[in-house]
């Protein structure tokens, strides 16, 4: 078993070091692990080739995707740069509804609204990478293309010979470890799959509702945008959900007021009650089962690591993980470990 960990582990440094062009691949996996289940049931009804039945599926999640994007993005694009325009304008009027001024006096330092906000800028666009000059402006748009290009191609032949490189894959393990990938490939499988449809459910039933409850019972300006991200900060449990209502509790305190700003915090409050109670149950069930504060530490290792992915694939990894050790611990016999029986005298 030397040899093999030893590979294993050089794997594992090897994609860590190569860990920025792997976004677009990960995202792959994730729509082709998303979209088989659906290529697999119609093939099974229907008796059709597969390559049918997986270029159909993929022209209508392509059909669909691109519909979205057209009805959204310029809504939502011209929300976003508004409130990206008007955020330390924003910022400020918080500042002076609050404290009554547009700085603050902490803990013996000059705090205003403009400094914050700067920083805050600042702080995105090094997050996000955003560029600044136009030169990075057309490197970037052409990076982001590439990123579309491969993980569409890559969904695409992930869709088509996905379950065909996982065996080929399993194969390759020795003898003695193929049983208990086996073994372990299912539980793994019934979590993935709970918790990525889940999440997706979660994130379009938080974005639409949220969008619904700031459109129609606020009228607040740039529901969408605020919505949408609402539901994007879904992903990132505790941090995100405080993230997304105290944004939209700040644009609301300038845009109704305090008692604007509170029926906006009161909102989002009961819609986390609905979710936590109600929706979260009944979609994901006891799909995860970590702890809070595994779960805490687990999105900021993957924070850490790999930025935006990793906070993303922080729980499913550490999901994957638990359930490592659960086989682990409730079967810590091993075939390997395991003695021949006497033979008898």
């Amino acid at each position: 078993m030397g040899p093999y960990w030893w590979l294993v582990g050089g794997l594992a440094v090897f994609l860590y070091l190569v860990r920025p062009v792997l976004p677009p691949f990960v995202a792959a996996a994730v729509l082709a692990y998303l979209l088989d289940p659906v290529v697999e049931g119609l093939s099974r009804r229907l008796r059709a080739p597969r390559l049918a039945l997986a270029v159909a599926v993929y022209a209508v999640f392509i059909g669909f995707v691109v519909g979205l994007a057209l009805v959204l993005v310029p809504v939502l694009t011209a929300e976003a740069r508004d409130l990206a325009r008007h955020g330390p304008e924003i910022l400020e009027a918080v500042f002076i509804r609050l404290f009554g001024s547009p700085s603050l006096d902490l803990f013996g330092q000059q705090v205003t609204a403009h400094t914050i906000g700067l920083y805050l800028v600042r702080a995105g666009q090094e997050f996000f990478g955003q560029p600044r000059e136009a030169l990075q402006v057309a490197a970037a748009v052409v990076e982001g293309l590439l990123s579309l290009l491969i993980t569409a191609v890559a969904t695409f032949y992930l869709l088509l010979d996905g379950r065909r490189l996982a065996g080929r894959g399993l194969r390759l393990l020795p003898d003695r470890v193929q049983a208990e990938a086996a073994a372990l490939a299912g539980p793994v499988h019934r979590v993935l799959r709970r918790y990525l449809w889940g999440q997706l459910f979660l994130v379009g039933f938080m974005a639409a509702v949220t969008y619904g409850v700031l459109s129609l019972g606020f009228g607040l300006r740039y529901a969408l945008a605020l919505g949408l991200l609402t539901g994007i900060l879904e992903v990132v449990p505790f941090v995100g959900p405080v993230a997304a209502a105290t944004i939209a509790a700040g644009v609301g305190l300038v845009q109704l007021g305090p008692g604007g700003a509170a029926a906006i915090l009161l909102a989002y409050f009961i819609l986390r009650q609905l979710e936590d109670q109600v929706v979260m149950p009944v979609v994901l069930g006891r799909a995860v089962g970590l702890h809070p504060v595994i779960t805490l530490f687990a999105v900021l290792c993957g924070g850490t690591l790999a930025g935006i992915p990793g906070l993303l694939l922080a729980v499913p990894a550490a999901a994957t993980v638990k359930v490592v050790f659960e086989h682990y611990l409730v079967n810590p016999e091993r075939p390997d470990s395991q003695t021949p029986p006497k033979s008898a005298a």
